[in-house]
């Protein structure tokens, strides 16, 4: 008896880690490998995944209007503001893609984040190793890489090391309450549930 409740309650984890996965996933998964290799090969595609899981839950026509008046747009919600410097900076990689509302479209807005993840991991090369680096890498994504700088400097000036997020940057901030815990958890809970995508490999 003891063994076939054990077994139920693995499969019920197995469904449940499953049912994670949403349907829309399976559908857009190639699209990310494929732009994944093109953009950023070194990158952890699992990351990004769960990255796209919880930035749009994997809808590619996600839109976002902020009170501030920014719009952010698509799988990995690329602001409006940050799709026109990467447009600069990548005009190659996104000559057919005229402005913010193509990046509904799965190819560009997946394309698009990924060199914003891409250009975010290459500016905190000082983190201590590869977690803390995709976590600060995250946390800029997010939250803006110059308020990641404030924070590690906060961090410093409190004897803590600047280049660990867990622990140690991850604790200080300035930032208001609502948008600290946001970007804390953004960090984390991306890293903490990329796993599930490893089946999609």
């Amino acid at each position: 008896m003891r063994l076939s409740l054990l077994a139920l309650a693995l499969l019920l984890i197995a469904i449940d880690t499953m049912a994670a996965v949403p349907q829309r996933a399976y559908r857009y998964f190639p699209v990310l490998k494929e732009e994944q290799g093109r953009i950023w090969p070194e990158g952890d595609i699992c990351i990004i995944a769960e990255q796209i899981h919880h930035e749009s839950g994997w809808k590619m026509d996600a839109v976002r209007r902020e009170k501030s008046g920014v719009v952010s747009y698509g799988a990995l919600q690329v602001l409006d503001r940050t799709f026109h410097e990467l447009r600069k900076q990548h005009s190659a990689a996104l000559q057919k893609v005229a402005s913010p509302a193509d990046l509904l479209q799965a190819r560009w807005g997946i394309r698009a984040g990924i060199l914003y993840d891409r250009h975010m991991w290459s500016l905190v090369s000082f983190a201590a190793d590869t977690r803390e680096r995709y976590a600060m890498m995250l946390s800029a994504y997010n939250g803006g890489y110059g308020w990641l700088l404030r924070d590690r400097k906060l961090t410093r000036a409190k004897g803590f090391d600047p280049d660990r997020w867990f622990g140690n940057v991850e604790r200080f901030s300035e930032r208001s309450g609502r948008n600290f815990i946001i970007n804390r958890r953004y960090a984390r809970e991306i890293l903490d549930g990329a796993a599930q995508y490893n089946g999609l490999l």
